[in-house]
């Protein structure tokens, strides 16, 4: 074996090894809603109107979970998925005539807090991810038969991918004119086959737009002010934050430094203007799009990350060849560093609500009520209660009014226990009426429970009458 197999080979293990760490974590509300979905029945796939994606990932689920539901096993094909986008970026590396600079972007892809963390998310982003750079590394290859049919895939995996493919347009007519016609033809064939699920996509937007919960937007999605500062700072150092917003800013500063500069150095190459336009043509189109429609989370543009990586890997101008070594070390440093705060810190991981249902199970007296403000019980706490603890939400219009007041008070009076979940309650019980009718009902409350994402549980207790 060579010694540039031997390299990358290293970088694929530590790749997989980092992507099992803190596997075994609850699923998180997406997840857990995922999950419910994905063991539905094998006709209910195409039954997503709650759900803003296609339906492959979906489908590719149901089968995987036939062999096992746990939170490790669920998650194993993104690990996998992710490991292999690494593999993937170097290969592209190399048609980009990046040589060396493949190792280095493959390294900074293995050791990314952002995409290690959607590597264990079972959600469609990591899946997204590989066949995007598959779709990439077959539009450089010029091999239009497999293009096209990854491309299919694509547009059934994630509506993001119609950025992709306008960015993949845009770069052929620019810089591979013969092959224009071929890639819109391409296009326009996978276009059409993705017709049939239209409806199904109409059917999403009209969900997603009702309005019927105020806020779920801002929950959702991130104002378009944000949108690039806060996508750029997730891709740097992940999930991890910090309250102190001129701290997390000086953190930020040199790797975005770096950033700004290996944008300015490849555009002098054409085949740095390459994955300059290739990077830069989806994400300005997102931007953009984002003005009408507030759809745009970070999240969502993972598939750009690998991209935002090889271009901060770049190095072919020879006035920056002095500062190549400290951007790199900055990068890496600042990747390790927001890697080491999702490992280390529960805040920046998902939320623990297998955690909080095993502690209602262990502390609970008899048959107590748990409650939502929600029209029903949140999804993690569906999928971890299976149906031992009784569990509502009170919030049938995604609020809380005074004319609940009566019909809560009517359901509290049968219970001796009740525990509340105060997740996203100020969304739908802004003025705490849930908590007002307990307290006004002859609840007492015990105990208040804090658990990392969840939030606060409060246990409550009737009072005996004197």
């Amino acid at each position: 074996m060579g010694r540039k197999k031997i390299i990358i080979l290293i970088i694929l293990i530590i790749s997989f090894l980092l992507r099992l760490v803190n596997l075994n974590q609850s699923f998180w509300l997406d997840e857990a809603a995922q999950m419910i979905e994905s063991v539905r029945p094998l006709k209910e796939q195409f039954d997503l109107a709650a759900d803003f994606h296609p339906p492959l990932y979906h489908i590719l689920l149901y089968f995987w979970l036939k062999l096992g539901t746990s939170e490790i096993f669920a998650r194993l094909p993104q690990v996998l998925m992710g490991t292999f986008s690494v593999f993937l970026l170097y290969k592209i590396a190399g048609l980009l005539k990046y040589k060396s600079e493949a190792f280095v972007a493959a390294l900074l892809l293995a050791v990314s807090p952002y995409h290690i963390y959607y590597s264990q998310e079972v959600r469609p982003y990591m899946l997204f991810t590989a066949l995007s750079l598959i779709s990439s590394y077959l539009f450089l290859k010029q091999e239009i038969l497999f293009f096209t049919l990854i491309n299919i895939l694509l547009l059934y995996t994630n509506y993001f991918a119609f950025f992709l493919l306008l960015g993949q347009l845009f770069v052929a007519k620019i810089f591979f004119p013969n092959f224009f016609f071929k890639v819109l033809k391409s296009q326009i064939i996978a276009v059409l086959f993705f017709l049939p699920w239209l409806p199904n996509l109409f059917r999403q937007l009209q969900v997603g737009f009702s309005g019927a919960l105020t806020g779920w937007t801002d929950v959702v999605s991130e104002k378009v002010v944000k949108v690039v500062p806060l996508t750029l700072a997730k891709f740097i150092i992940g999930k991890a934050s910090f309250d102190n917003n001129l701290l997390y800013a000086l953190i930020l500063f040199p790797s975005v430094l770096s950033f700004a500069i290996s944008c300015w150095s490849v555009r002098k190459i054409k085949n740095g203007r390459i994955l300059l336009a290739y990077f830069l043509t989806p994400f300005l189109i997102i931007f953009f799009i984002s003005v009408f429609f507030p759809l745009v989370a970070p999240q969502r543009l993972i598939f750009l990350l690998p991209f935002f990586y090889l271009i901060i890997a770049s190095n072919n101008v020879v006035p920056f060849k002095k500062i190549y070594l400290p951007k790199i070390v900055v990068v890496l440093l600042t990747s390790l560093m927001g890697l080491s705060l999702y490992y280390l810190n529960p805040r920046f991981q998902r939320e623990n609500w297998r955690q909080s249902v095993e502690w209602i199970n262990k502390v609970k007296k008899d048959e107590p009520l748990v409650v939502f403000a929600f029209p029903e019980p949140f999804a993690p706490f569906i999928w971890y209660n299976r149906g031992y603890l009784n569990g509502i939400g009170v919030a049938r219009d995604f609020r809380i009014e005074n004319k609940n007041i009566p019909e809560l008070t009517n359901q509290f009076s049968a219970y001796d226990e009740i525990y509340y979940y105060n997740y996203l309650s100020d969304l739908t019980d802004p003025d705490k009426k849930v908590l007002s009718v307990l307290s006004s009902g002859g609840f007492r409350k015990v105990q208040v429970k804090d658990f990392p994402g969840v939030g606060f549980i409060y246990r409550y207790e009737k009072q005996p009458f004197n």
